[in-house]
């Protein structure tokens, strides 16, 4: 898995690179976007709708790359790892949530090979900002956010939230 930066130049140029793409037009055609958007997307003049991006970021983990709006230095990729929750366990606690993110409520960005919907589940205590063992389900970019941020208001806010 390979993480990215979340902002649309290095996106665009990913899907290009990971695509074979050679042309902005060949983008264009790839995103289902006119070419006069792309033009005025790539000078900030524009952005993706939610539902567009939700269409970007599942062209991109199609090809095992997740967007991280909060990618910077001293990140480490590792941290997203679900791996110490079984299968059947994060599958439960996807469908006790809803496929939703217990920090933002959104949906999940996309579903796994299996139809499942992508969430990152751990307990509170990974995120190294609590002792709770209560599961979350969080999606990529505020699994990151927490990790990252270490905003105390985010942990009040899962503690709220989390029954599991």
């Amino acid at each position: 898995m390979q993480y990215i930066k979340n902002d649309v130049k290095t996106i665009l140029e990913k899907i290009k690179e990971v695509y074979s793409l050679k042309t902005d037009t060949d983008l264009s055609k790839k995103l289902g976007v006119t070419k006069s958007f792309m033009s005025r997307l790539r000078a900030g003049e524009r952005s993706f709708s939610p539902t567009k991006m939700r269409e970007v970021e599942a062209l991109l983990y199609a090809k095992q790359i997740i967007t991280c709006s909060y990618l910077e230095g001293g990140f480490e990729p590792s941290a997203l790892d679900t791996t110490s929750v079984s299968p059947e366990m994060r599958k439960r606690i996807i469908e006790v949530v809803k496929g939703k993110c217990q920090l933002c409520i959104s949906d999940a960005p996309f579903k796994d090979s299996s139809g499942t919907p992508y969430l990152i589940v751990k307990p509170l205590q990974e995120y190294e900002m609590s002792t709770s063992s209560k599961l979350t389900a969080l999606c990529p970019n505020c699994s990151a956010r927490v990790i990252i941020l270490k905003n105390p208001k985010d942990i009040s806010l899962l503690k709220s939230f989390v029954h599991l």
